[in-house]
């Protein structure tokens, strides 16, 4: 894979109008979390490899990494509408590009649709009680909580279950696999249209005033890999003080 660096003039960036620059500065900001988040869920999901309990412990990254990706999409959304009502952006918004990309992503949002009720009833908030209830025929063994030698360093499986158990109430799901697929897959896809309009904004005012990059270079990056095959691990041993 190789990697190309745009290299913009300072001078260049602070001619732009202060909107501008500020919607260039957030934009980059809300893409770099974005991306981050979603190669995450992916390597959570896509990841076989491992014990049980590191089996378990990626079921809670899966849920923590996507209640953070329903916050952090719902918070640059709330963003990306004030800056269509910015009069020195609104041109950009009138693209085909960015109105059809908008025009997409409003209804993943909007109050009641299943994004927007995940994240207000478990994605920015922790759920005010949690109960078994949702999980009627749990495994004996899922009764559980991995702990090891560390102090605090402990996996209480039976807690994600039972926060897993509260998405069917968001999803209207049968069962909590059913209920995380549904949830993850909203985010997954959100994610897609959201990234690639924050691109098409990002690059709309630079293009428009500054046209090209003072410098662009290739830097090949020959330690690109698979997401597939990258691991994360929950239980593992700390660095040690002489590392």
């Amino acid at each position: 894979m190789n990697i190309t660096r745009l290299s913009y003039a300072r001078k260049d960036l602070d001619a732009l109008p202060e909107p501008h620059i500020s919607t260039f500065l957030l934009i980059g900001h809300f893409l770099n979390e974005a991306n981050w988040l979603r190669k995450l869920i992916s390597i959570s999901v896509l990841d076989q490899s491992g014990s049980e309990p590191e089996e378990k412990a990626r079921l809670a990254l899966t849920l923590m990494l996507t209640n953070l990706s329903a916050g952090k999409i719902h918070a640059g959304w709330m963003r990306i509408r004030a800056f269509a009502e910015e009069p020195t952006l609104a041109g950009a918004f009138e693209k085909d590009r960015i109105k059809d990309l908008y025009a997409r992503l409003a209804p993943l949002l909007a109050e009641g649709s299943l994004i927007h009720k995940f994240r207000n009833r478990q994605g920015s908030h922790y759920p005010t009680s949690l109960s078994l209830a949702q999980l009627p025929n749990i495994a004996e063994e899922d009764v559980a909580i991995f702990t090891t030698t560390y102090d605090g360093d402990m996996l209480s499986l039976i807690s994600t279950l039972s926060a897993a158990g509260n998405l069917v109430h968001v999803s209207g799901d049968q069962t909590v696999q059913e209920a995380l697929g549904s949830v993850i897959d909203a985010v997954v896809n959100a994610f897609d249209i959201y990234c690639t309009l924050l691109l098409e904004i990002l690059f709309s005012p630079v293009k428009h005033d500054i046209r090209a990059p003072s410098k662009q270079t290739v830097i090949a990056n020959d330690d690109a890999c698979q997401l597939s095959d990258r691991r994360l691990r929950f239980f593992c041993d700390p660095p040690s003080e002489a590392a």
